[in-house]
């Protein structure tokens, strides 16, 4: 039963990437958990990614204090919060691979696929 839940789940994350390659979206892997997300346009080797799905595939959200989920906080550093958070008319970004980077999480990308991996493995 497991091993047929495990191969659903890993069927399901292809069909998923399959069709984040078409379109203007990506597929975040984080923490184990496969969520589609929209990526900006102009992005060209980092994800940015809007705040909502920010929320939505990691559980973050930004506050005065930093990035956060739950009572865990990271300060973004303040000579360099455009690196990090960008807002285009009424929609604001985030630049997931580079608070993956400031937080030391290894990430994986394959472009090929629009598949985004960051986090820890459960």
């Amino acid at each position: 039963m497991i091993k047929s839940l495990f191969m659903l789940a890993v069927i399901a994350t292809f069909v998923v990437a399959a069709r984040a390659a078409d379109q203007n979206t990506r597929v975040v892997i984080y923490d184990g958990v496969a969520t589609e997300v929209s990526a900006a346009p102009e992005a060209a080797s980092d994800l940015w990614i809007t705040t909502a799905d920010l929320s939505r595939a990691t559980r973050f959200v930004i506050k005065p204090q930093g990035v956060c989920r739950d009572e865990l906080c990271f300060p973004l550093p303040k000579n360099r919060k455009a690196e990090f958070v960008s807002k285009k008319g009424t929609t604001t970004w985030f630049n997931l691979s580079a608070f993956a980077k400031l937080i030391k999480q290894p990430i994986v990308v394959d472009q090929k696929n629009g598949v985004h991996s960051a986090g820890s493995e459960r």
